[in-house]
C-alpha cells in the first residue's frame, strides 16, 4: 500500500517486498564519500526527493535497514564499523565494480 508517490519510500510490506527500492540504496551508499548509518541513507534518500517528514524519516530508516540487511546477504554492501551504537555501511568493492561494468558507456565514472 503506497500512499503517495513522493511517499513511496514507506515502510510497507509490499514496497519492502519488491525489491524496487535495494537500487536506491546502493546507489546512495556507492555515491558517498565515506560510510553512512541506517539514518544517514534514510535522510539522504528522502532530501534527494524533497521530503522533510519525520514520520517519513522513521519509516524510510526502517526500510532501508531491512534493505541493508538483506544486501549485506548478496555481499552487494558491507557493514565496516560503527558510530556509537549505529553501524555504518558502504557499498561493497566488488559490487561497485559490477555495477560499474554493467553500466552503459556513457554513464560509467571516468577513474
Amino acid at each position: 500500500m503506497r500512499r503517495d508517490s513522493s511517499l513511496s519510500f514507506t515502510c510497507t510490506t509490499s514496497t519492502v517486498a519488491d525489491r524496487s527500492n535495494h537500487p536506491t540504496v546502493r546507489e546512495t551508499l556507492r555515491d558517498a564519500a565515506e560510510p553512512m548509518t541506517t539514518r544517514a541513507v534514510a535522510v539522504a534518500i528522502l532530501n534527494a526527493r524533497g521530503v522533510t517528514d519525520a514520520t517519513a524519516r522513521t519509516n524510510t530508516q526502517i526500510t532501508v535497514a531491512t534493505i541493508l540487511n538483506r544486501l549485506i546477504k548478496a555481499g552487494q554492501v558491507a557493514r565496516v564499523g560503527y558510530e556509537g551504537r549505529a553501524a555504518l555501511w558502504q557499498a561493497a568493492q566488488s559490487a561497485v565494480t559490477v555495477m560499474r561494468l554493467a553500466a552503459p558507456a556513457w554513464s560509467r565514472p571516468t577513474d
